[in-house]
């Protein structure tokens, strides 16, 4: 989990530099998410 809220972080702070691609990380994101959540 801590992986996850590392992954989250680095998104976070890439949103900042590029906006345009954010929507596209925080889909793949998501998808995790509910991979990894039952």
């Amino acid at each position: 989990m801590e992986l996850l809220t590392q992954l989250l972080q680095a998104l976070w702070a890439q949103d900042f530099e590029n906006p345009g691609q954010s929507i596209d990380d925080w889909h793949v994101v998501f998808c995790l998410v509910c991979n990894f959540v039952p």
